[in-house]
């Protein structure tokens, strides 16, 4: 049992690798038939990687600091199953404040996108002797 289970974890560790590959072998053939809207599709991924960054970085420190200072013991006893209901609301209420903040997200990309998606309708608008 314990070797089926390490040889599915052992498959899974290359599905990423297959996924990227994927996607870089697309883009490449993107490129070849339409250059100028794979090179906009890079720059626009690039520009939100850029914004993300700082946001990542908060965030990867954030669950360091939460991960030094909240022991196991700590989070059992809270909300564990001997919590009761006051473990379940707590659970509630941290995974309704944990995803708020990415409607906050929502509003910015979608307005990234909309900007993107104009460019692109105002380009084939253009008369061919442009």
């Amino acid at each position: 049992m314990k070797d089926k289970i390490r040889k599915e974890k052992e498959k899974g560790k290359w599905v990423g690798l297959y996924f990227l590959g994927l996607v870089i072998i697309l883009y490449l053939f993107i490129f070849f038939l339409n250059f100028e809207n794979a090179y906009n599709s890079l720059k626009s991924s690039w520009d939100i990687l850029v914004k993300l960054i700082p946001v990542l970085f908060l965030v990867v420190f954030l669950m360091g600091l939460v991960n030094y200072l909240l022991k196991p013991k700590a989070i059992s006893k809270h909300l564990g199953k001997g919590s009761g209901a006051r473990g379940w609301v707590f659970s509630v209420l941290a995974g309704i404040i944990s995803h708020g903040p990415i409607y906050v997200w929502y509003y910015q990309f979608d307005m990234s996108i909309e900007s993107y998606l104009f460019s692109f309708q105002s380009d084939s608008n253009q008369s061919p002797d442009h």
